[in-house]
């Protein structure tokens, strides 16, 4: 069994992400995390880079239905999201412009037989 590490809201939250959770909602202080199919949302608390107490990520960490040596893994984790997110949204400019170089290649060949 994998010892408890000592995290703050917004690391625990990072590693949730990488678990499949995403942020939903924040009510004051508390980020609200889902997972589709899950039974339970995380509610974390964030107050600044105040570590969690051992008892509430203990607590989250059950309720997102994880081990703690998952938990662990995706703490260390690191996810190339932001670059991919990056190379998806180059990518998705060029396919309409695209397209409308070949609507309009008709249209001037069209214009230029008649």
């Amino acid at each position: 069994m994998s010892e408890l590490p000592v995290v703050s809201g917004k690391e625990a939250i990072r590693a949730f992400t990488k678990l499949g959770y995403s942020e939903t909602r924040i009510s004051g202080s508390h980020h609200i995390l889902q997972k589709p199919g899950h039974r339970y949302a995380l509610s974390i608390p964030v107050h600044g880079n105040t570590a969690l107490k051992r008892g509430t990520l203990r607590g989250l960490i059950r309720d997102a239905g994880v081990s703690v040596a998952e938990f662990v893994d995706a703490l260390k984790r690191k996810t190339p999201r932001r670059e991919g997110a990056a190379t998806d949204e180059s990518a998705a400019p060029q396919g309409p412009v695209r397209d409308a170089d070949a609507d309009h290649e008709p249209n001037s060949s069209d214009s230029s037989g008649s």
